[in-house]
């Protein structure tokens, strides 16, 4: 029975290699009288290489649409200045977005990456409320990059690995990760999911700039009365509202 068993192991490890699943053979229990085997067929592709850019990958990102987004112009002339990505320099560039929840941080980020899609050929987002959202995220960024037939079967730090691996390749330094909402820094180290290449741009949103190192812009109201005008009337539909009857009613 031994005999005919490890023949059979041995047919299955040759055919293996024609397959464009993994198996793996190992022994269950072995005892005197009997000897079993356990077979476990894992459909995962071998190659997680870098093969291509992904684009600007925004889809699960929220936006209000470029359409509802107003002013800013300061702050996206001292983003572009910390993060782009041109001349001879190519070190990781890192900029974290600060200001009170609500005020427009996720937004910020996502026009700029939008607006720049010539300068980077590979753009996530990633929400980082929590440990457990950010390692949800680089599974979906995995399904951008990678032909997995069954992702599932990889944990989440196989994940982790073969994203940054992906990310550190020496043909791949111009990406943009997009960290939004890393508001509790006290709930997980974010710094373990930078990638270790010297190379590409990270953007962190955040409550709490003063607790993540980096360059930051700090998002704040409106100086421009405006401005503000400007955002009440495309987020409520009134056309009244910057004429000078309604100026002069709000300034009094």
């Amino acid at each position: 029975m031994l005999c005919s068993i490890l023949k059979h192991c041995s047919y299955l490890s040759k055919a293996s290699k024609h397959l464009p699943s993994a198996i793996l053979v190992y022994p269950g229990c072995i005892t005197d009288s009997d000897l079993l085997l356990s077979i476990v067929i894992v459909k995962q592709k071998e190659d997680f290489s870098f093969r291509e850019p992904a684009g600007v990958c925004l889809g699960r990102a929220p936006s209000i649409g470029s359409e509802l987004f107003i002013g800013r112009k300061s702050e996206l002339e001292q983003m572009k200045k910390i993060l782009q990505p041109g001349g001879y320099s190519r070190e990781r560039r890192r900029l974290v977005i600060g200001g009170m929840g609500g005020i427009g941080k996720t937004q910020l980020a996502i026009v700029y990456a939008n607006r720049h899609p010539d300068d980077y050929s590979s753009v996530f987002w990633l929400n980082a409320a929590t440990e457990a959202t950010v390692k949800q995220s680089f599974r979906l960024m995995a399904q951008e990059i990678f032909d997995v037939q069954e992702l599932a079967v990889l944990d989440d730090e196989q994940i982790l690995i073969q994203t940054h691996r992906w990310l550190s390749d020496q043909r791949n330094k111009q990406w943009l990760l997009i960290f939004d909402n890393y508001d509790v820094p006290s709930l997980y180290k974010i710094t373990k999911y930078y990638p270790s290449a010297s190379h590409g741009s990270i953007i962190i949103t955040t409550r709490l700039p003063d607790m993540i190192q980096g360059p930051s812009v700090k998002v704040q109201h409106f100086d421009r009365l405006e401005d503000s005008l400007q955002v009440l009337k495309t987020r409520s539909g009134r056309q009244n509202v910057e004429s000078g009857e309604y100026l002069h009613h709000v300034g009094t």
